[in-house]
């Protein structure tokens, strides 16, 4: 059974497995988390089911492109309404916490749509719009709707520090357990902050939604029409679907937070990482499953692993050597060039900086090159400070892509193997006319 990478994330089993249940439920015949260290797992799908999968969902959404505006924003909306309910119930009868959580639960399950779909339009639209449209396909892979972080931004030029805290503190939250950020986060961030800058951002928003309806309105064929919709919603979805997930987990983390402190010798880690069913029953029944067992699971010294709508967990340490083995690639050869895709245009030389999470985003200085596997709204900062960007996994419409162009700085993305081929220190040159990136 043929295996590919989807994705590198950070990883618990409350925050990964509703999104390989919906997988599965749609058709995927099998999901696998495989530990990388002790944050961040891998996830691998098998290919033939997982492009079954990517292929039903764009035709849905070629069926009904309404999924992508109102009846977006009504599961976003959901799914955080959904949220604070559970939030209410907490200090009430365990039943109904419980009936709360599970309604959150199934939400979510849904709710993977929105995470699948981006990935669709990346596979099916955007290849085939880049030939069509060279010249336009970045202002078509572009948003013209601000996303938390530039709308928080906005709100520091008129507010005071901890109004803006008490609102967009959840920013910092990408895991259950995850605090949000402090005030002196964004202190430090309005000392930085520039008016003309945040012009800049809401300016070039406005400019690009006056420069997409005039060119949508010279397309005549209208799955064309439709597919260039599509993709310039999957600009704006595709960072804001995290966002509104983000922004429902603190009313879970209370929750979660609230059983810790009644479980004697558990700590956070180890609740996020309980499967529903052994949630339910420390919920319901203050019976909890073998601490050991879970530890292991916190502790990335095991593989889960979802096929058929179950979950199931691999301990050994041979057999999951020799999955390991089996699916991920050996160490990266000594290459000094690489090719990737272009996210946005431009040549810079610099010194690497490898970002591994946000806590290596301050090792990023002015002019250094920054090598991530993914970006998230937290990176902007540091990717502002960079003289140019390259990550492993993104499309068009990633966050890396959108803010690299916003920044005006080169982005290759698809660079894969891009964290272990490069070191830290070493200087290399991004050409983004070209998609290479080589040492130097």
């Amino acid at each position: 059974m043929p295996y590919t990478k989807w994705a590198t994330r950070l990883s618990a089993v409350i925050r990964e497995v509703p999104l390989a249940l919906y997988l599965n439920q749609k058709g995927l015949k099998r999901f696998l988390s495989v530990p990388v260290d002790q944050l961040y797992s891998e996830f691998y799908v098998e290919k033939e089911s997982f492009q079954a999968v990517l292929r039903g969902h764009m035709k849905e959404l070629w069926k009904n492109p309404d999924l992508y505006t109102n009846e977006y924003e009504k599961a976003a909306q959901s799914l955080i309404e959904k949220a604070k309910r559970v939030y209410r119930a907490i200090k009430g009868d365990r039943a109904i916490l419980w009936e709360a959580y599970e309604q959150y639960y199934q939400e979510k399950i849904k709710y993977g749509f929105y995470f699948v779909s981006t990935f669709s339009i990346e596979e099916f639209i955007i290849p085939k719009l880049s030939e069509l449209f060279p010249n336009e396909i970045i202002m078509i892979t572009s948003p013209d709707k601000p996303f938390s972080f530039q709308i928080m931004k906005k709100e520091l030029l008129k507010r005071s520090v901890s109004e803006v805290q008490k609102e967009f503190g959840w920013l910092n939250v990408y895991n259950y357990h995850d605090g949000d950020y402090p005030v002196s986060y964004f202190a430090e961030m309005k000392r930085d902050l520039k008016e003309y800058e945040v012009k800049d951002i809401f300016e070039n928003l406005d400019r690009n939604k006056q420069e997409f309806t005039t060119f949508i309105a010279t397309i005549q064929d209208q799955n064309l029409k439709r597919d260039c919709i599509l993709a310039h919603q999957c600009a704006f979805i595709k960072t804001d679907r995290v966002d509104r997930w983000k922004r429902a987990m603190p009313y879970i983390r209370e929750m979660l937070k609230t059983i810790t402190n009644e479980t004697e010798g558990w700590t956070m880690l180890e609740i996020i990482n309980l499967t529903q069913e052994e949630l339910k029953n420390v919920v319901l029944h203050q019976k909890y499953p073998l601490l050991k067992e879970v530890q292991l699971r916190s502790q990335k010294e095991c593989l889960f692993n979802i096929q058929d709508s179950k979950l199931s967990f691999i301990y050994d340490k041979n057999e999951i050597q020799k999955m390991k083995q089996q699916l991920t690639p050996q160490d990266a050869p000594e290459i000094s060039n690489l090719q990737g895709v272009i996210a946005s245009p431009g040549k810079a030389k610099g010194k690497v900086i490898i970002v591994r999470g946000k806590h290596d985003l301050a090792k990023v200085k002015e002019g250094n090159v920054l090598i991530a596997t993914y970006t998230i709204p937290d990176y902007t900062p540091a990717m502002k400070k960079a003289a140019a960007i390259i990550t492993e996994e993104g499309g068009l419409t990633s966050h890396a892509a959108v803010i690299s162009r916003e920044l005006r700085k080169p982005c290759v993305m698809n660079i894969h193997n891009a964290t272990k081929t490069f070191k830290d220190g070493e200087c290399v040159e991004v050409d983004a006319e070209k998609g290479i990136v080589r040492k130097v």
